[in-house]
């Protein structure tokens, strides 16, 4: 329970702004990684997952970019 409260902290402070925060986030990863701590895993892995830079950036899906797209104007007849 103290490695996890201590990973808890140590996450915490990362919130603030500060030069070498990066840094910081790689070692906690990698304490966290390190201990038994599974709950902690999953959000390390997805600490990771959004802070690595892709080599490619991801294609947009066609159907999201679709949907985002305004809708058209559809044209009124008016018979009569």
């Amino acid at each position: 329970m103290a490695v996890l409260a201590g990973q808890v902290h140590a996450f915490a402070d990362l919130l603030i702004a500060r030069e070498g925060n990066a840094e910081t986030l790689t070692a906690w990863i990698t304490r966290t990684r390190s201990a038994y701590l599974p709950f902690l895993h999953s959000f390390a892995h997805g600490l990771e997952r959004v802070t690595a830079t892709p080599s490619t950036p991801p294609s947009p899906c066609p159907t999201t970019t679709a949907a985002l797209r305004a809708p058209t104007p559809r044209s009124s007849s008016s018979s009569g």
